[in-house]
This record gives C-alpha cells, sequence and structure tokens, in this order.
C-alpha cells in the first residue's frame, strides 16, 4: 500500500503573514515522516508531495492582512515599516509567481 500525503512547500519555509497555515504544513510534514518509518514493517509506503504555490486565496488574505497592518486597521502598530515592506515584498512576488489550480 501507499499513503499520499499533499503539503506545500509553505511547509518548508514559513512566509510572513502565513504563520498558522505554514504551521499545519510543517506539521503533516512531521505526521508523514512518523508514518513513514512507523508502517514501514507493513510494507506501507508513505510519502509527501508538495507542489510549488498555487494561485488561492490564501495569497489575497495575507495581502490584505499586511496592507491592514501597514495602515493600522487593525489596531496594531508596525514597529519595522522596513521589514514589514520586505515581507509584503515577499507576500507579493509569491502571490504574482503562483500557478493557476488545474495548471
Amino acid at each position: 500500500g501507499r499513503i499520499v500525503n499533499i503539503g506545500s512547500t509553505s511547509g518548508r519555509v514559513a512566509l510572513p503573514y502565513i504563520g498558522p497555515y505554514a504551521a499545519s504544513k510543517f506539521a503533516l510534514r512531521a505526521l508523514t515522516d512518523s508514518l513513514r518509518v512507523e508502517l514501514a514493517p507493513w510494507g506501507i509506503a508513505v510519502c509527501l508531495v508538495e507542489p510549488g504555490n498555487v494561485s488561492t486565496p490564501i495569497w489575497n488574505k495575507s495581502k490584505s492582512l499586511g496592507i491592514d497592518l501597514r495602515t493600522g486597521r487593525t489596531g496594531i502598530r508596525t514597529r519595522g515599516q522596513s521589514h514589514h515592506d520586505r515581507a509584503m515584498q515577499t507576500i507579493e512576488q509569491t502571490a504574482d509567481s503562483s500557478l493557476s489550480p488545474g495548471t
């Protein structure tokens, strides 16, 4: 038998403003690693597929959160504007280079 888990590259590198999502993908990676060892005696292979970025609503949500933080709409002040600006640039570049679902 074989178990195939579908993860994300966010399980390797956590980008700003998607921490909970990245945490879930790191957890799936850990579960897959554990299951691989635990199920090996029964000949059950376990693997993790980590596709590249896919254009989904998560990117717009993270961009919106970043904008809200920058403009103060969340009630939280962003201290390091240059750090925030770099984080937003990373999110925008990642979103812009994402593939459409089904591609």
